[in-house]
């Protein structure tokens, strides 16, 4: 997600500076979700991904 709220396939290779663990019954929830971050605010980004519980 770039910090205008906007979504970009793909991810790309950012690197990791920290991450956050949210519960959402979708991809589409944590999107909306998400866009409260301040990191956004910052002008920074974020990747949104599926936890696998093994």
């Amino acid at each position: 997600m770039k910090s205008d709220g906007s979504l970009a396939d793909g991810g790309g290779a950012n690197p990791a500076s920290g991450y956050s663990l949210i519960e959402a019954s979708s991809l589409a929830d944590a999107h909306k979700k998400a866009k409260g971050c301040p990191i956004l605010k910052a002008g920074g980004t974020i990747e949104i991904a599926q936890a696998m519980d093994m």
